[in-house]
């Protein structure tokens, strides 16, 4: 254990992303469980060799008065990051009551120091102060006393909510140098620890910005005066989560919570920069259980793992929704979508059924060929004319152009459009703000497009940040807009679009209501907005800040479910 705190608490979520490897019979002696430890060579396994060695069939760790440890050092497990697990192993400690030592789970590498980790970590010891806890290793410090059972809230404090056993007698059925078995699991964020079949602490992390769905597993040699542990039978089952398998969630009406009706929303999450998969899971339980719309997430999914990935331009599942949808809301970029995907997206808008589009769907879609390829969103062919630029000309209004703003440098402030104070969606909307930079548009829009806020440039990414002076705010650009689309051959349609949209953004609450009344305005429920309604966040909301490369790793569908 390391009584420092360190800044590297960061949040992911993944799946067993690389199984189980290497297996052997060692140890396999239950159900499910595989060895991960052949009891003869380190094979799977790295730690700093001085350290750490095969002895007696047993994972050894060892420091002595000539070799002392300025750090804690680990030897990590490289069979792959783990998610939900359960984690069985035989452990020792020999050299008196010194000795300290533990197993990481859901851990990280820092980024400092070689065979340096930190995360969760079952404490163990020769001593009977630790043993048996959740400590959070150069993570947050002690995160699950022994024999209580702990929640940790959002405001990163533990609150003991009950018991598990008398911290005493649990320490008494602890062996001081001799075997013990540790038995460890990790299903979603609750966490269970026992020694000897004996609960040690239970504790579930409801501190979204900080807790960790999976991580490295790793076992730990601990500064200080000279000691030795040891480990053997170490065994690995997997969890998968209930309704891990599913590629999309939804969110049901809540009944009596507003004057959606139970409108049936599709949202379509699928950019590489913007983070559309973590604002619209929130805005889909916002018209659920804010609005009482029934709504249905679906997400960019890699195939092979069955997680969230926005890099995977061409895969979402669960598009069938859209044939009995009322809505569609698509944040989408520069996607290739099959053809059975997109055929269920051309038939929403063809039957001229409503859309809002934000920020990237102005681009949502490249398609270099196939019957499709008019989507896209420079499309030009004379062999299928009146689609040029694709869906975000045809249905939303504009495709992509520019950036008109600096892009992450300035900010954009929403300034309503004097003529059209009165219309629905701005119902309540005030101080709209947007991290996000001003996207250029060709002045004018078409002519079926009505303009509601225009885009102020700031000079800064402050909302009190003065606007840049000169010709980018002179004429300012349209930044949110509806258009009464008709496609060729299609029925007519009505849209709205924002050239806003990121995680950050969507804090702003100008912003999260004018999405939530476009909503409802295209639905045909204008006449039901009500500028006060609830916009509150369903559960806590902590975005990842907008950037290429930058999405949390391997999250599934499941981890959005309410």
């Amino acid at each position: 254990m390391n009584k420092t705190v360190s800044r590297y608490g960061f949040v992911i979520a993944a799946w067993l992303l690389v199984g189980v490897t290497d297996s052997c019979s060692y140890g396999a002696d239950e159900a499910g469980f595989e060895a991960i430890f052949d009891g003869t060579t380190l094979k799977g396994w790295d730690g700093d060799p001085a350290i750490w060695r095969v002895e007696d069939g047993c994972i050894t760790g060892e420091t002595t008065a000539a070799n002392p440890l300025k750090a804690n050092s680990f030897i990590i497990w490289r069979g792959g990051e783990l998610r939900d697990f359960e984690l069985k192993c035989e452990y020792k400690i020999v050299g008196g009551s010194t000795g300290n030592s533990g197993i990481q789970y859901r851990s990280f590498e820092l980024p400092d120091r070689k065979w340096g980790i930190g995360g969760y970590q079952a404490d163990l010891e020769a001593g009977d102060k630790y043993s048996g806890i959740l400590y959070g290793e150069n993570f947050r410090g002690i995160l699950g006393e022994r024999g209580q059972k702990t929640i940790i809230r959002a405001d990163h404090k533990p609150e003991v909510v009950g018991s598990v056993g008398d911290s005493a007698e649990i320490g008494k059925s602890i062996r001081k140098e001799d075997w013990n078995e540790y038995h460890i699991t990790a299903s979603g964020f609750h966490f269970v620890q026992k020694i000897n079949g004996v609960v040690t602490v239970d504790v579930t992390d409801e501190d979204e910005k900080m807790r960790r769905a999976a991580g490295l597993l790793a076992l730990q040699a601990h500064t200080g005066p000279p000691m030795k542990v040891q480990f053997r039978n170490i065994r690995l089952k997997s969890l998968r989560p209930t309704g891990a398998s599913q590629s999309w969630i939804e969110s049901p009406a809540r009944e009596g919570a507003g004057a959606g009706d139970g409108r049936r929303v599709v949202l379509i999450a699928g950019d590489e920069e913007y983070r559309s998969e973590e604002m619209l899971p929130q805005l889909g339980k916002i018209l659920s259980q804010r609005h009482g719309f029934s709504c249905r997430v679906v997400f960019s999914i890699d195939p092979k793992t069955g997680e969230i990935n926005p890099e995977q331009r061409d895969n979402i599942p669960g598009l069938e929704a859209l044939e009995e949808a009322d809505l569609m809301v698509i944040f989408t970029r520069f996607r290739n979508l099959p053809v059975d995907q997109m055929r269920r997206i051309e038939k929403h808008v063809m039957a001229g059924k409503p859309v809002v589009g934000i920020r990237t769907a102005t681009h949502a879609f490249e398609i270099p060929d196939g019957p499709y390829a008019h989507w896209s969103w420079r499309f030009s062919s004379p062999e299928k004319k009146g689609f040029e630029s694709g869906f975000g000309r045809l249905v939303l209004g504009e495709t992509w152009v520019t950036h008109h703003g600096k892009h992450g440098q300035e900010s954009t402030r929403g300034v309503p459009v004097v003529a059209q104070e009165n219309h629905p969606i701005l119902r309540g909307v005030h101080d709209v703000w947007a991290a996000t930079d001003v996207y250029g548009v060709r002045l004018p829009l078409p002519d079926r497009c009505t303009p509601l806020l225009l885009g102020q440039v700031l000079q800064g990414m402050d909302p009190s940040d003065l606007p840049v002076a000169g010709a980018r705010n002179n004429p300012a650009m349209p930044v949110a807009w509806t258009q009464e689309y008709q496609l060729p051959e299609g029925l007519p349609g009505r849209a709205f679009t924002t050239t806003m949209g990121a995680p950050q953004d969507f804090v702003n609450a100008g912003f999260r209501r004018l999405l939530v009344n476009a909503c409802y305005w295209a639905v045909q429920l204008g006449d039901r907005i009500d500028p006060q309604a609830n916009i509150d966040f369903v559960g806590s909301f902590e975005p990842t800040k907008f950037a290429f490369g930058g999405h949390r790793r391997h999250v599934l569908p499941i981890d959005h479910q309410l």
